[in-house]
């Protein structure tokens, strides 16, 4: 009886219009429910957890043993720019070949090394150099040109 009395003073009150959502007890089930061919998650064993880890550590190092290499890269390549200032040629040299060592491919160390044996006149390790350089682009017309003057 005071649920209906509540009810008749709530008729024509702005709330009354108001819908409000079902408890989740008294929803409907939107979700299928699971079948017997679904197995729950499962956990990874402890072999799986710890080659899943040592992966990690494995790609960890790659990271580091890459990054580790431009860095010396990098402060081989500086050496060698101080030492040409210095006019410290010889060194200027292994320096650069320091680079190579850490970079076979850095067309900036290959191409100072080559010029570097071209003005000392070792011509022949200065072609070497420059047809290194060229296997890998053969468009670079200023590496045609220091291999024509050699």
């Amino acid at each position: 009886s005071d649920l209906n009395n509540q009810n008749k003073l709530l008729v024509g009150h702005p709330l009354s219009q108001l819908t409000l959502p079902m408890p989740a007890s008294d929803q409907p089930s939107s979700s299928p429910s699971p079948t017997t061919d679904e197995s729950p998650p499962s956990t990874p064993s402890p072999d799986e957890t710890a080659k899943k880890k040592d992966e990690e550590v494995m790609i960890t190092g790659k990271e580091l043993t890459t990054s580790l290499a431009k860095a010396n890269e990098d402060a081989w390549f500086r050496i060698g720019r101080v030492s040409e200032q210095m006019s410290e040629h010889t060194k200027a040299l292994e320096a650069y070949e320091n680079v190579l060592r850490h970079n076979p491919y850095n067309v900036k160390a290959l191409t100072l090394v080559a010029t570097l044996y071209r003005f000392s006149e070792h011509y022949s390790k200065a072609i070497e150099y420059f047809e290194r350089i060229l296997s890998m682009d053969d468009s670079n017309g200023e590496i045609w040109g220091a291999l024509g003057n050699c």
